[in-house]
């Protein structure tokens, strides 16, 4: 499955991908509840014990309780779109079109992010690093994150500004200590993201976090996709360009640190909760490495993009 997250009346709701259109699960089982007008507020709270309207919350769930929920709200929404039509369910929010809401970056909105450095050899060549000998590991404040399509401005701090194109990992089980062999069991799905860095800041000290934790430095998205979806994890490439430019390239086998280490690895020292995040690293191809340096510019359009996991788009301003 292909989760949304993406904001409504400045609430936010959770949609699934079904043919072309996203389905707001939790709106069919109120509509197969009642009819629109009739939508009380014990209608609402009914629907959203089944299945809830936000994707925090939907986290919370157990994976085979969510899984079963969502796949029965889109045979409910089915049969109301038979019904009804295409025309009705979009007047009833029933069915969203994803050019036309606010995409949240899906991921927990009050969790954790955590963030690798120096994840693939090829940009530890190119930064002139060795490559670690664990992972190296800093957290980005909540307030970067931003959805697919964000806008992301120029900080005035900093004109020194990069991409850095990466595999986010969603943590979908609330755990400690979890061994190599069972961290893909909390695992609730994938998605892309853009690690955006002021590398002058970042270069300061030898502490990477204050370089990266600008606000919106960490644009995600477009969706969450599920571990079935996906597929093996060692098979999951992306690619990143910045106005239609080539810059990076990987496959998710190339990381130094695979994504069970780094789960196993994080889980040793803090619990990790539903909705967590892990930016799983960059590959060589930063606009750093380039002579001269491509820096990121006003109204630069960055997208990192993949087969299993869509593309994440991102305007600088």
């Amino acid at each position: 499955m292909r989760l949304y997250s993406f904001q409504r009346a400045g609430a936010p709701r959770l949609a699934v991908e079904h043919r072309e259109w996203l389905v707001d699960v939790n709106r069919a089982l109120q509509l197969s509840m009642a009819a629109p007008d009739a939508v009380s507020e014990t209608v609402q709270r009914a629907a959203e014990h089944v299945m809830p309207s936000s994707l925090n919350a939907a986290l919370l769930m157990p994976a085979l309780e969510r899984t079963s929920a969502v796949r029965s709200a889109l045979a409910i929404a089915d049969e109301l779109i038979s019904t009804h039509g295409e025309d009705w369910s979009h007047d009833q929010h029933l069915l969203v079109s994803r050019d036309r809401v606010v995409l949240r970056a899906p991921v927990a909105e009050g969790g954790k992010i955590f963030a690798i450095g120096l994840n693939y050899i090829s940009h530890a060549a190119e930064a002139e690093r060795e490559a670690p000998e664990y992972p190296m590991v800093f957290m980005k404040p909540i307030s970067t994150l931003r959805g697919d399509g964000a806008m992301v401005p120029i900080p005035t701090a900093s004109h020194r500004i990069d991409y850095e194109g990466e595999i986010l990992v969603v943590i979908g089980t609330r755990c400690r200590n979890v061994e190599f062999e069972a961290a893909m069991s909390v695992v609730a799905g994938f998605s892309l993201a853009n690690d955006i860095s002021a590398r002058d800041w970042q270069r300061r000290t030898s502490q990477l976090m204050i370089g990266k934790a600008f606000d919106g430095f960490c644009p995600a998205g477009p969706s969450l996709v599920t571990v079935d979806e996906a597929g093996p994890y060692g098979e999951l490439e992306f690619a990143t360009s910045v106005n239609g430019e080539s810059r990076q390239k990987a496959r998710a086998s190339e990381m130094i640190f695979d994504i069970p280490t780094l789960v196993s690895y994080i889980s040793q020292v803090v619990t990790l909760e539903p909705g967590d995040a892990i930016v799983t690293g960059t590959p060589s191809g930063i606009g750093a490495a380039f002579r001269p340096s491509k820096w990121l510019r006003a109204g630069d359009v960055v997208e990192v993009s993949s087969p299993q996991l869509g593309t994440l788009r991102t305007t600088m301003t």
